[in-house]
């Protein structure tokens, strides 16, 4: 092949003199470029302890979590309190399913099949069963992980006190009952939160109990419900509206849309506490004052809650209105008597 041909014969050929040879050419092989500022978050990212939290903000921080806690929680029962006798108001009346009755004695109610509809997107009495289950496990989960957290301090300061015995003055780290004081005192506030939640899981799931027989009739279809309710027939139908039923209607139903609106307090309520974060504020005020008030910054962080005290105090007045009306003798009277004349 040529190729072999070349090389065979490359060997023939005279080397040159490097006398006649040109001298090579010069090339850039590298070129210098200026450094950049290597103390630039865009070279170096962002600093490792930037948000790194002094511990006296970090233990104040704890201290507002706690107070928040407390102070939500406390509104929270207030409110719950105040739903509570809103329904057991309406049932112990009998409402709004006698009026329902009233309003269309003949076939399902519209505020029935609502409900029933609404039983059924939710999931119906399965979904309520799984959710009890959850919580049951749950509430279990929390209360081991508590336990366990009381356990490790407490074998800790067992050690604690164990290597101080043996070492007398030479040991000098500072007494675990005093560092733990904090962390102790928050696990046993913590303990009679779940104890109390418990109490109400176990009412909560005897409502259910005793009320699945009708929640699983609500899950079903409009036929089978229409199927399961005695009806009574033409015979309680009114040839004229009576101005009672409207009147009664009408604040049932402020009471129930008043009920709505405790509901949808109390979730957004618990989202911004979730969201409530006293940090940057603590963070500004050690930065900036060389003492700082720690108080004051807690009732300034807490103002943030105001509106929903004022509307907590709103829905409360105009329930006790409303109960108030509902009980009055022309009212209370016509539940129990045989109907509108």
């Amino acid at each position: 092949m040529a190729a072999n041909k070349d090389n065979d014969r490359i060997y023939l050929e005279l080397v040159p003199d490097s006398k006649t040879l040109s001298p090579p050419g010069r090339h850039l092989m590298v070129k210098s470029a200026e450094l950049t500022d290597l103390t630039k978050p865009a070279v170096i990212g962002t600093p490792f302890f930037q948000k790194l939290v002094p511990m006296a903000v970090h233990k104040a921080a704890a201290d507002y979590k706690a107070k928040k806690d407390a102070f939500v929680f406390d509104k929270l029962s207030s409110l719950n309190e105040s739903t509570n006798l809103l329904v057991t108001t309406l049932v112990s009346m009998n409402l709004p399913a006698a009026l329902d009755a009233l309003e269309q004695p003949i076939g399902l109610p519209a505020g029935l099949l609502a409900r029933s509809e609404e039983v059924r997107n939710s999931g119906g009495a399965g979904s309520l069963a799984s959710t009890c289950e959850h919580l049951a496990y749950t509430s279990k989960e929390v209360d081991n992980a508590l336990a366990e957290g009381m356990k490790k301090l407490e074998d800790e300061e067992q050690e604690d006190n164990a290597l101080r015995a043996k070492y007398g003055s030479r040991w000098v780290r500072t007494p675990s009952a005093t560092l733990n004081g904090g962390l102790k005192g928050e696990c046993a506030k913590h303990r009679a939160m779940l104890q109390n939640a418990s109490k109400s899981d176990v009412g909560v799931k005897n409502k259910v109990d005793a009320n699945r027989p009708m929640i699983e009739q609500l899950s079903a279809s409009p036929q089978d419900l229409e199927k399961a309710v005695p009806s009574s027939g033409a015979k309680g139908a009114f040839s004229a509206p009576d101005p009672r039923v409207a009147a009664m209607r009408k604040l049932v139903d402020e009471l129930l849309a008043l009920k709505k609106s405790n509901d949808a307090i109390a979730e957004e309520l618990r989202n911004f506490l979730q969201k409530d974060d006293i940090v940057p504020l603590l963070l500004e005020m050690y930065g900036t004052q060389e003492t700082t008030d720690t108080a004051e910054a807690f009732e300034t962080q807490l103002r943030g809650y105001d509106p929903f005290l004022v509307r907590i105090a709103d829905n409360v007045a105009k329930q006790q209105s409303l109960i108030a009306q509902l009980l009055v003798g022309t009212f209370y009277d016509f539940l129990w008597t045989e109907g509108p004349s």
